[in-house]
C-alpha cells in the first residue's frame, strides 16, 4: 500500500486499486499465479511467481522481469504477450 493505492496479486493478476474509493486503477495478467505479496518500493510495485516483475506503481505498462530459478538475475521480458 502507498498513500494513493492498495496493491493486490489474486492467481495470475496484480492489480492497483484506489486507496480512497476502491476503484480500480489498473489490471496485469502474469503468466503464472503470484507468489507472495507485492512490494512497493518508491513508485515500483514488484510482484513474484517464478520472476520477479518490476512495474510503474502510477501506470500499469510492460514491467522488466529477471528470472528466479537458480538465482540467475539475467535480465529478460519475461511477461506474456
Amino acid at each position: 500500500m502507498t498513500d494513493d493505492s492498495v496493491y493486490v496479486g489474486t492467481g495470475p493478476t496484480l492489480t492497483a486499486v484506489d486507496a480512497a474509493d476502491g476503484s480500480e486503477r489498473w489490471t496485469v495478467e502474469t503468466d503464472r499465479f503470484l507468489t507472495g505479496s507485492p512490494v512497493v518500493r518508491g513508485d515500483t510495485v514488484y510482484a513474484t511467481n517464478d520472476a520477479l516483475f518490476a512495474l510503474d506503481g502510477g501506470v500499469a505498462t510492460e514491467p522488466s522481469g529477471w528470472p528466479m530459478p537458480g538465482g540467475n538475475p539475467t535480465r529478460t521480458n519475461h511477461w506474456p504477450a
